[in-house]
């Protein structure tokens, strides 16, 4: 259906920090209206399909914040933070109420025109006062909103992987669904081992390509070592479990070492004014004597020696 300006979502964004801090928030196409906010951090890939319809499924322990802006957004109350856990007798539509502290979370909005970060355009352009020049747009007084969640202090993991903003027409958790706006949330740390190919005795290099989370990584491989990249010597599969600073893991990544076995040429030997040959076919020849063929031309001694590196 049709979505009113004061719940119309124009851009969201989450930040997370070492420790369990949760930054997020969005910005509104009109002020002008009390509106209802709910922030939803998810443990699961969610996202829309091609058709419109939605992929991904709730997990025990995803969070979903609500804070209710009245007055235009002027007077915003402590967020409301409920957890997903179906199983709880606490539960109340799939959600259990948790108990926090101002200190915990918290939810503001802009009390003066402030120039956005990004491109912005209010229902009320141009006629929105903005200080100096704002290359982004101008964000009226109590559109753009931003809240607060310690994830650290109230025992919540801060291993998620998406999340959803939304505006509902009241703060009931049944009310009507106005907007959405959802993204990608890569606290949990990603891994792209690569594979490797060497010849027999050489050592392979397999590194874990670590991505997501904070950055400050730990690795476990299945062969021991907790180093970022291994030099393993043995063909076969080898796998990561990566792990960040917040203590977010994800894993095992395998990556596979081939190793190929060294040539074991002939070379025949001949009498004198005949070809020395190799014989075997190879990809390449470093004859003594600076050949690089399979065959080089004949020789005038038999005495005379030649070598060749395959």
């Amino acid at each position: 259906g049709t979505v009113p300006d004061k719940d119309d979502i124009l851009h969201c964004f989450a930040s997370l920090y070492v420790g369990g801090e949760l930054y997020f928030g969005a910005t509104r196409y009109a002020n002008n209206g009390d509106a209802a906010l709910g922030f939803w951090l998810l443990q699961n890939d969610v996202g829309l399909n091609p058709d419109g319809t939605w992929h991904g499924t709730h997990a025990i322990n995803d969070i979903f914040v609500v804070a209710e802006f009245v007055n235009g957004g002027a007077n915003a109350l402590v967020p409301t933070v409920y957890r997903w856990d179906p199983a709880h007798p606490d539960a109340e539509n799939n959600l259990v109420l948790l108990t926090v502290s101002p200190s915990e979370a918290f939810a503001v909005t802009n009390d003066a025109p402030t120039c956005s970060p990004w491109p912005y355009e209010s229902k009320f352009a141009p006629d929105v006062p903005c200080t100096g020049t704002c290359d982004g747009g101008c964000i009226p007084y109590h559109s753009f909103f931003e809240g607060y969640l310690n994830l650290g202090a109230l025992g919540i993991s801060p291993c998620f992987t998406s999340f959803v903003v939304e505006t509902r027409s009241s703060q009931e958790l049944t009310a009507q669904l106005k907007d959405f706006c959802l993204g990608t949330f890569r606290t949990t740390p990603d891994a792209d081992p690569n594979d490797d190919q060497v010849c027999d005795g050489e050592p392979g290099n397999i590194c874990a390509n670590a991505s997501g989370g904070d950055g400050f990584y730990s690795y476990a491989w299945s062969s021991g070592e907790t180093t970022e990249c291994i030099s393993p010597v043995t063909a076969g599969t080898y796998s990561v479990t990566v792990t960040d600073g917040n203590g977010c893991a994800a894993g095992p990544f395998e990556a596979t070492l081939t190793v190929y076995p060294n040539p074991t040429p002939t070379v025949d030997n001949v009498c004198a004014d005949q070809n020395l040959c190799v014989n075997e076919s190879y990809a390449s020849y470093a004859w003594s004597n600076g050949a690089t063929t399979q065959c080089i031309a004949q020789i005038e001694r038999a005495s005379r020696g030649a070598r060749a590196d395959i």
